[in-house]
């Protein structure tokens, strides 16, 4: 399987910026192509390894969009008004780009202190670029990829949160890693 949205050919510029599971650290060869590391996951039943891996493969906006997607499909699980409110403040971003959303964003991730998945992804948009502190504080970037480390909460809390039984657990990440695979192809992760 080709990916259109990861340039790399193999895998080591991508784990280099994040945490591999000790369990798939034994088993993987930095050289291997992305294809065959996310194969080695699938075998093992590596979800949340797969995760970190698209969550930090896929571009930014991509990356985001996955994390999306994926709170989008579990909404039903986010009844309360600040959660609800972040995928439209979400999509709005996407829309426009501009600071405020973002700002925004920051704001509604603050309030629900990320304790769910809504709550990761509207860190991500905030942490996408522009000065992760006050407006009224010296201008500070966000580190390179803090918001794959969003996107990955984003798309693991909202799978496994609250939810008891293992088999939908395990169905909900296939399809959020579908997802990601066909954004990664070059679809637009509606499957």
């Amino acid at each position: 399987m080709k990916f259109k949205k990861i340039p790399d050919n193999t895998i080591a510029n991508i784990i280099k910026n994040y945490q591999l599971s000790e369990e798939l650290a034994q088993q993987i060869q930095p050289d291997m192509a992305p294809d065959e590391f996310l194969q080695l996951t699938a075998d093992r039943e590596l979800y949340t390894d797969a995760v970190a891996f698209m969550a930090h493969a896929l571009p930014l906006r991509e990356s985001i969009y996955w994390a999306f997607l994926t709170v989008s499909f579990l909404k039903d699980k986010f009844t309360d008004e600040i959660s609800a409110r972040i995928p439209g403040t979400v999509e709005a971003w996407f829309k426009s780009s501009d600071e405020a959303n973002r700002r925004i964003c920051g704001e509604l991730a603050d309030a629900l202190q990320l304790k769910n998945g809504p709550a990761w992804l509207a860190e991500a948009v905030f942490w996408s670029g522009g000065s992760i502190l006050s407006p009224k504080d010296p201008e500070t970037q966000p580190p390179a990829f803090l918001y794959a480390k969003a996107v990955f909460g984003a798309v693991c809390l909202s799978i496994s949160l609250d939810e008891e039984d293992p088999s939908v657990i395990k169905a909900n990440f296939k399809k959020a890693l579908r997802i990601a695979f066909n954004i990664a192809q070059g679809g637009d992760g509606k499957i």
